[in-house]
């Protein structure tokens, strides 16, 4: 039987021109991640490491749950009364349906370390905005609908091992420039342990910060999420709780993030959701009409499979081929098959 970690602990966070590495330990045993970055200024102004912080208190969730430790050191990493309220979210709700999976109520844990945080006012101009790309049709549905209105690129995450060649020819077809991270997980985490728990974490969220730190380090004021109106509803209740598989993507996740942004580099930078108050049938309907997509789309979540028994049709995918079937049939649009993300979805 899997036994529950003691201390999950920040040990650090090391920020170079183009990289962000973060330190973490689980009971002593140490866990590194690397993002790289492609496109942007130096990471190391002020504000930008602000925001960097923020990110490696979210992405240590992704080692935090091996061992779903009853006490979390976050060391000298400041939080911030906002950022506070953010990671205590990524924890009880962006582990939610991980926390229901592996039957581990985590209301028992607690959080230890830093509270203070210093504000830094970025340089951005707020005509200029990234826009988190995924391949899907909600992304590509932001793009479209913004591209008359800013200065717009694309900002894309891949993994260490190499880029996705279905994002990556959906991405060429926006004709807009892309600004990149390279995210490179701890190895002991991706061959897993027989003595890990694993499950669904907040990977949206990691991204959306991850894209809030590019935006600064390359000067753009704006990062448009595309996340609709669907995203905030739960999938179930336990423990007298609301469980939601998006959590992430939800309109409580985006107004957290805000808020705890807010709290390091001002107002300037605005993160927010363009679908926000759209619905899944009319971003496929929008969709049916952008023909120029429609020979190289795929689902997101398809475009990330990296194992065979992994493509499985997850539910959000299914939901997506057939809203975009009722649109597209006319157009002779061929949807292809859909799968989830990922092992344990990283």
């Amino acid at each position: 039987m899997k036994q529950r970690a003691e201390l999950f602990r920040y040990v650090g966070l090391d920020v170079t021109s183009d990289t962000l590495t973060g330190f973490y330990e689980l009971d002593g045993r140490g866990f590194v991640e690397t993002v790289t970055f492609e496109g942007v200024k130096s990471l190391e102004a002020p504000a930008v490491v602000a925001l960097a912080q923020l990110w490696y208190l979210v992405a240590g969730l992704s080692y935090y749950k091996a061992g779903a430790a009853r006490r979390i050191d976050v060391g000298t990493t400041p939080l911030g009364t906002h950022g506070r309220r953010l990671f205590k979210a990524a924890l009880s709700d962006g582990l939610g349906e991980f926390a229901y999976r592996n039957q581990l109520p985590l209301s028992d844990v607690t959080i230890e370390g830093r509270v203070g945080v210093e504000a830094y006012e970025p340089f951005v101009d707020t005509g200029r905005v990234l826009t988190p790309f995924g391949g899907g049709i909600d992304s590509v549905v932001t793009v479209e609908q913004l591209r008359a209105h800013v200065d717009q690129a694309l900002f894309v995450v891949s993994p260490s091992t190499g880029r996705f060649t279905p994002l990556e020819e959906t991405a060429a077809v926006t004709g807009l420039d892309i600004i990149r991270a390279s995210r490179t997980l701890d190895p002991q985490i991706v061959r897993g342990d027989d003595s890990f728990f694993n499950g669904h974490v907040p990977v949206t969220t990691m991204v959306t910060l991850l894209a809030a730190v590019a935006a600064v380090a390359s000067g753009r004021g704006g990062v448009a999420l595309s996340n609709e109106h669907s995203s905030s509803v739960a999938n179930l209740r336990w423990y007298n709780s609301d469980i939601n598989h998006q959590w992430s993507k939800s309109w409580n996740a985006e107004n957290l993030i805000a808020a705890a942004l807010a709290e390091r580099v001002g107002d300037e930078l605005v993160v927010a959701s363009y679908l926000r108050d759209r619905s899944e049938l009319w971003v496929a309907q929008v969709f049916s009409e952008l023909e120029q997509y429609h020979h190289v789309f795929r689902s997101c979540n398809r475009a990330f499979a990296q194992a065979p028994e992994n493509a499985r049709h997850s539910g959000v995918a299914s939901a997506t081929s057939v809203s975009s079937s009722i649109w597209c049939w006319p157009r002779s649009c061929r949807a292809r098959r859909y799968g989830t993300f990922s092992p344990a979805n990283r």
